[in-house]
């Protein structure tokens, strides 16, 4: 009795928080996606959640695969220290060609 008192509590609460908007609102896109009510969208949004699904099963493969210790050390790495050569160059190198340009 007290776990179904304990579930009907988190349930008030969920409803305070307005998850349940958010859930009716992602079970309204599974039923629009299984029962085909979007045409060939239906088709293209299972083929985008298909490849969602391969990019973080691949990530999350390639960071178990490191190990218990490089594992979080992978992530960081791969999550924030890798696209910072990709800004820089991006703010460098407008400059960069005009400096070239010039001399």
């Amino acid at each position: 009795m007290m776990v179904l008192g304990f579930w009907l509590e988190l349930l008030e609460y969920a409803q305070t928080l307005g998850l349940s908007d958010v859930m009716s609102g992602l079970w309204g896109n599974v039923y629009y996606i299984i029962t085909f009510q979007a045409g060939w969208n239906t088709i293209l949004h299972v083929m985008w959640l298909l490849l969602f699904y391969k990019w973080i099963r691949m990530f999350v493969n390639h960071i178990r695969a490191q190990g218990l210790l490089r594992g979080p050390i992978g992530l960081v790495l791969n999550l924030i220290l890798a696209p910072i050569p990709t800004v820089l160059r991006c703010i460098v190198l407008p400059f960069l060609r005009w400096w070239v340009f010039l001399v």
